[in-house]
């Protein structure tokens, strides 16, 4: 792996845990609860431990950015997963709201990055900008 590939796989790992953090801090402060650092790691542990076999799965730092197919497929790997995990090993609830919000704030900010990434990659491109 190239320097420049290292670099853009490290951002894409980054963005898509700040996604992460941001979907746990959010979630907790609409709920008003605690933002002590042990609970909001306990919601945040599932669904990290998802997106890393998420990435390995669809072998991410390949092609770190593009929507289609790994953004798509660490999306619905991490939501899957981190549900899954977050009811049969951290034995948290995963009640059909949280199901259906968690799921779709996932795809919107996992996918949705990479789509507008792609967008921007292509909008350059065609413009002739070599940056």
């Amino acid at each position: 792996m190239s320097r420049t590939q290292f670099r853009a796989a490290a951002i894409a790992a980054a963005v898509d845990v700040g996604w992460l953090v941001v979907f746990v801090v959010g979630g907790r402060s609409s709920h008003r609860e605690s933002a002590a650092a042990a609970e909001a790691l306990e919601v945040f542990a599932p669904f990290a431990i998802a997106l890393v076999v998420a990435w390995c799965v669809a072998r991410a730092w390949r092609t770190p950015s593009v929507p289609f197919p790994t953004g798509a497929s660490v999306w619905l790997i991490t939501a899957g997963l981190g549900l899954l995990l977050r009811w049969a090993v951290f034995g948290r609830s995963t009640a059909f709201g949280f199901v259906i919000i968690g799921t779709f704030f996932l795809m919107i900010t996992l996918l949705g990055w990479r789509m507008v990434a792609e967008w921007w990659v292509e909008r350059r491109q065609a413009s002739g900008d070599k940056r």
